[in-house]
């Protein structure tokens, strides 16, 4: 018997890895750890459907290159709404911030000596619930915007302090901080159930007062 030599067999080989018989092998073999979306999908849909609305196999290809489609085209379609419906919000705000009229310094003034007024009515009379939180709106109406200027007394506390306007005073951030701390100690004693007492109110006055501070000296 005569031995083929290595190069002999390495041509013999290549032959048959290149042979139809082995590339078709290739092409039927089942590929290992794929996932086909179509091959799923053909097959979810023929377990759901009728027998004889079954879809074949050779359409399935097809079917994920729809899906594929329908998807971009329904991202896209969410993408675009999103973006209408925030251009439509900002811009019926906008027209609404800019109907509105503008506040005077003058009228900020009248408005925060008229719940100060309430306020010390409020406390005399013994009612420090009612003491504190005019006393709070009686700052709030040195910074609410315009469009919310004649509404402040039917906000809630967090309405009130997102619509504020720190803007035109030069200390913006301490001014903030102490109108938060309003809000947070005015809300549990108006709108929930937490009583108010004469010295809440004293704690209350000395937050106003350190405000109001604020408001004289850093108006720009």
């Amino acid at each position: 018997m005569v031995s083929q030599s290595n190069e002999d067999l390495r041509l013999e080989a290549g032959a048959i890895l290149d042979g139809a018989d082995y590339q078709r092998y290739l092409q039927d073999a089942p590929k290992e750890n794929t996932f086909n979306f179509g091959e799923w999908l053909g097959k979810w849909l023929n377990q759901h459907l009728p027998k004889e609305m079954n879809i074949p196999p050779q359409t399935w290809p097809m079917i994920e290159w729809a899906f594929k489609i329908a998807s971009v085209i329904l991202l896209a379609a969410v993408v675009i709404f999103l973006a209408w419906w925030l251009y439509r919000h900002f811009r019926e705000r906008h027209v609404k911030l800019a109907g509105q009229p503008r506040v005077s310094e003058k009228q900020r003034i009248q408005a925060q000596e008229s719940f100060i007024q309430q306020a010390q009515a409020a406390f005399e009379q013994g009612d420090y619930r009612h003491a504190i939180h005019f006393l709070f709106l009686a700052s709030v109406s040195r910074v609410v915007r315009d469009a919310f200027f004649s509404g402040t007394a039917n906000m809630t506390n967090r309405e009130i302090a997102r619509e504020s306007d720190f803007t035109r005073y030069r200390a913006e951030t301490g001014m903030q901080t102490l109108f938060s701390q309003m809000v947070f100690f005015d809300e549990p004693r108006w709108f929930g159930t937490q009583p108010a007492t004469a010295e809440d109110y004293r704690t209350f006055e000395q937050f106003y007062r350190q405000f109001q501070d604020k408001v004289g000296a850093h108006a720009s």
